[in-house]
């Protein structure tokens, strides 16, 4: 970000330290524009000297330009009081300046300042919180007012203009007159302030809510994004585990059919080749029931014994050919089966 930019961030951060930004700006702005026509009246149409007025004038302007720039780093109650202080040391405190040769021009100077510097207070400070810091401006640049006023006088009562100071003391209606449009302009000021001040409050304060709001809002759209996320990190999860299911399901389908295969082939085969030694121990039981004598009953044992011999061989043989899945051989059996009882899909 550079430096400009900066700059314009900090300047928006207090509404004070933007307000007397602006009065220091607007108060540059008049004062170069009357350096530049008391200049010019100098020294183009007069050809004299530069006058101690132009020369207030200029100093008036550094120092409100400068508050301009540094308004947004000081405290505003500092730019504030070197604002009005400025003009209070520059056209009011009189006695403590060099004056010009016309008194009666330093008087209508006074009036005029003065009335123009006592609005000053209200722009740069708060109505609220800083009313204190008004009235002790206003009753001090009043006090000087008087003081300076007075003074004036004393130096037009020696003078060619006497009969100024002669109107006011015959006529104290001006001086009431002059505190009557002091009054009733500081009382348009004053409540323009206050009303201006209760329309920033309130601005100021639903600045606040608003941005309340849309710290809310964006808490809660970050809260629905990461929910989000979580949510298609569960759903890719979910189908990761699915295909996995459904692949094992697959594989043990596929199991399960080779396994019920092996056993409609193991129960084929062992029904097949165990049925002839199982007839033939029917028929020896049955000869051995009609034998009677000892000889050839004993015969017959032997053949009995050697036929469950066979059988338990036969027997044997399949559930080793079944545990081991030998292709070759079981092919081979099943060929031999199919020569002697058929296709046992004939029968299943």
């Amino acid at each position: 970000m550079s430096s400009a930019s900066k700059y314009r961030k900090n300047r928006n951060k207090n509404p004070n330290e933007v307000a007397i930004a602006k009065v220091s700006a607007y108060c540059s702005i008049i004062l170069f524009v009357l350096i530049i026509i008391n200049l010019f009246i100098a020294f183009v149409i007069q050809s004299r000297e530069l006058p101690i007025g132009t020369v207030r004038i200029i100093i008036l302007f550094v120092v409100h330009v400068s508050i301009y720039f540094l308004a947004p780093y000081i405290y505003y109650k500092i730019t504030a009081f070197i604002s009005v202080f400025s003009f209070y040391v520059a056209f009011i405190i009189f006695p403590l300046l060099p004056l010009g040769s016309i008194p009666v021009q330093d008087l209508i100077l006074l009036f005029f300042i003065f009335h123009v510097i006592s609005v000053i207070p209200y722009l740069v400070y708060k109505i609220d919180e800083d009313r204190y810091w008004i009235i002790s401006w206003l009753v001090i640049m009043f006090i000087n007012f008087v003081y300076s006023f007075n003074y004036i006088l004393g130096r037009i009562e020696g003078s060619e203009d006497n009969h100024f100071t002669e109107m006011f003391r015959l006529d104290p209606m001006l001086v009431v007159a002059h505190i009557g449009s002091l009054i009733f302009l500081q009382c348009i000021i004053y409540s323009y302030r206050k009303t201006n001040q209760k329309q920033q409050n309130a601005i100021e304060e639903m600045n606040d809510t608003l941005s309340s709001n849309i710290n809310t809002v964006n808490i809660q759209r970050d809260q629905l994004l990461e929910q989000n996320e979580e949510m298609i990190q569960l759903q890719e999860e979910l189908k990761s585990t699915n295909e996995q299911l459904e692949l094992k399901v697959r594989q043990r389908t596929e199991e399960l059919e080779e396994q019920n295969k092996l056993l409609v082939q193991y129960g084929f085969m062992n029904s097949h080749i165990l049925r002839a030694p199982i007839a033939t121990l029917k028929g020896l039981y049955e000869v051995s029931k009609m034998t009677k004598e000892p000889k050839d009953l004993k015969q017959v044992q032997k053949h009995i014994e050697r036929t469950i011999q066979e059988l338990e061989r036969a027997s044997k043989s399949l559930n080793e050919v079944i545990a081991k899945k030998d292709p070759i051989l079981l092919k081979e059996i099943e060929d031999r089966i199919k020569q002697i009882y058929g296709d046992p899909e004939e029968y299943f």
